[in-house]
């Protein structure tokens, strides 16, 4: 057996923590789940029965990937196909919004194959799991429900195939609320403009008050999949180095400074200020100055920047521009882990379009091409940092240490004027003496 790919989820408690391999055997691929603890057995059995019943929901408009046991783990076929998820990449990169719609229509009537009546009741089981909402008349639900039907859960061949049915639950669960799971657990879909994000959940009655509750029971559903033993500010503390900030890795929803720079003679001048925000970004520009090259800030470090387009206007013809970037891979998206992502032009133009889509640094996203570059700019980063860190001490050691010397002279220099103060009152004292007694011998 050769081992392809592994992936361990070790942030979950004991008798959920499970170990997937992609493997060859004797030429043939498979998915295997192995417990990583004896207590995740049960649960890695469970999933065998997952299978029958899900096949029996979904019947034969979609597909159930196979699975069989073999000695202490599972083996899932290899189905070669496209995820949704890659899918709605597609549809993204080509700007095909009427496509991405279409394919976020297919797998909502996947979900809901899994419904069998209209009308929520929250049981003492989904209070455990999923914590507390109120019953809802206009929701409905599934008595068998595959919770973790994510984009990236199902290929299409020629069909949609569901490969992945960890999470099923034998009690009902508003299927509303899967399909909201779906969509937040999509990073193409997070990088959607917002106006298109706003037709989705207009369409599906998405409200915000609705994805608030769906965001609370996500929030239940971690907890309980990792045993509710570490608050998630401890998880951060547990898993990440400590020279990071977990808040600079989340900026959804926040803005950052855009900055662009026309260069003269090695000298910058600021010729424009905004902000870009996470997803797609486009801004076009007058330009009146003469200049060597523009150098564009676009983004945070740890980021991950994709179609990147840069045009200009001539004559009411739209024209791209030749550009480079501070990152020398040809690869598409570019990952920034060590430094700012910078956009570079060196051709001259009176006005300037540019437009790009920003996300952030995930190891998922990396692909195996990019696993060393990313480690290796991992180990760039801790290692500047202890030097940074070695420098700032050494510095500050230094001030300490001038600041002691500048104080034991100050002492020194303090007492010599107090010696000297009492030399001087004592000689005072003796001359008003003298001249006291030479008084008494006048008379």
């Amino acid at each position: 057996m050769n081992i392809l790919y592994t992936k361990a989820s070790d942030y979950r408690a004991n008798e959920y923590n499970l170990k997937t391999d992609i493997v060859e055997i004797d030429g043939e691929r498979f998915a295997r789940k192995v417990a990583v603890y004896k207590e995740g057995i049960p649960h890695l059995e469970k999933i065998l029965s997952n299978a029958d019943n899900l096949k029996k929901v979904m019947e034969q408009e979609c597909g159930v990937c196979a699975v069989r046991k073999e000695d202490n783990a599972i083996l899932f076929d290899y189905i070669n196909g496209s995820s949704y998820e890659e899918l709605l990449a597609e549809a993204y990169n080509e700007e095909d919004w009427a496509r991405a719609l279409e394919i976020i229509e297919s797998y909502h009537k996947i979900v809901y194959k899994m419904c069998t009546q209209r009308g929520f009741c929250a049981s003492e089981q989904f209070v455990d799991v999923f914590g507390e909402i109120q019953n809802d008349d206009t929701l409905d639900v599934g008595d068998f429900v595959d919770v973790d039907l994510i984009f990236s859960n199902v290929i299409y061949v020629d069909k949609p195939y569901i490969i992945d049915y960890e999470w099923c639950f034998n009690f009902a669960i508003p299927l509303q609320y899967v399909f909201w799971r779906g969509l937040f657990t999509s990073k193409i879909f997070s990088i959607f403009p917002d106006e298109i994000k706003e037709v989705v959940f207009d369409r599906y009655e998405l409200t915000d008050e609705r994805r608030k509750q769906f965001l609370g029971m996500e929030v239940a559903f971690v907890e309980h999949s990792k045993g509710r033993s570490l608050s998630f500010s401890d998880e951060i503390k547990k898993i990440r180095p400590v020279v990071f900030d977990a808040n600079h890795l989340r900026w959804s929803g926040q803005s950052y400074p855009l900055v662009f720079f026309a260069i003269k003679n090695n000298e910058a001048k600021r010729i424009y200020e905004g902000v870009s925000y996470p997803g797609k970004n486009v801004f076009s520009l007058a330009i009146e100055d003469d200049y060597d090259r523009l150098e564009l800030f676009i983004a945070p470090v740890l980021s991950v920047v994709s179609g990147i387009h840069v045009t200009t206007d001539i004559d009411g013809e739209e024209r791209d521009i030749a550009y480079s970037t501070n990152e020398s891979d040809d690869i598409e998206p570019k990952y920034f882990l060590k430094h700012t992502p910078v956009i570079f032009v060196e051709e001259k133009c009176s006005n300037i379009r540019v437009e790009f889509a920003v996300d952030i640094w995930n190891a998922e996203s990396l692909g195996e091409n990019n696993l060393n570059t990313y480690l290796n700019s991992i180990n760039y980063v801790c290692d500047t940092a202890k030097s940074d860190l070695k420098v700032a001490r050494k510095k500050s050691r230094e001030k300490i240490n001038a600041v002691e010397k500048e104080l034991e002279e100050a002492k020194v220099k303090n007492t010599k004027m107090r010696r000297a103060l009492q030399h001087k009152n004592v000689f005072k004292a003796f001359q008003a003496f003298i001249k006291v007694r030479n008084k008494e011998n006048d008379f």
